[in-house]
């Protein structure tokens, strides 16, 4: 298991979509520091990956015994209005790189405070897909899966990436 690591990996790498919309949204602006978190998310995006081939090579592999499987991928919507959030501020003033790095620390703190790390839009972008499962010992876990999980639930192969998630492996 990766816990604190892996936690900390899949927040930073769930926000790089933050860092593309407030980096797009000041263009215009001089300096050329929009550049920089371009090169940021470019770098979250290669995190993830590595952490993805990680986790499959190196992890223990355990069987899991599911009594329910349920869609988890939903939770999309609130994280794009999180997206969404460096255009509010959007006008040709000088941006704030101050309170907007305030801003982009405290929606990591949320994320991970609140155990939403398992959503990660950059892992929808490699197809993977989430489900809530619960095992046969009635303990429910967030599965991340590149197949489409639907009817009688079956045993799968996985690895245990934090306390809560969980990736099959194929």
């Amino acid at each position: 298991m990766l816990s604190f690591f892996a936690k900390i990996a899949l927040v930073s790498t769930s926000l790089a979509p933050v860092l593309i919309t407030y980096g797009l949204s000041r263009l215009s602006e001089q300096g050329g520091w929009q550049y920089v978190l371009f090169a940021l998310a470019g770098l979250l995006v290669l995190l993830n990956l590595c952490l993805l081939r990680f986790i499959r090579s190196k992890l223990r592999v355990i069987e899991l015994k599911l009594s329910s499987v349920r869609n988890a991928d939903q939770e999309i919507l609130a994280f794009i209005l999180t997206y969404l959030l460096p255009l509010a501020g959007t006008s040709d003033q000088q941006t704030n790189l101050p309170v907007v790095s305030f801003v982009f620390v405290l929606i990591f703190v949320a994320v991970f405070a609140s155990n939403s790390y398992h959503f990660n839009p950059l892992l929808g972008l490699f197809r993977y897909h989430f489900y809530e499962v619960t095992t046969n010992d009635n303990v429910t876990l967030i599965l991340l899966t590149k197949k489409r999980l639907r009817g009688n639930p079956q045993n799968r192969f996985v690895v245990e990436i934090s306390d809560y998630l969980l990736m099959e492996i194929d």
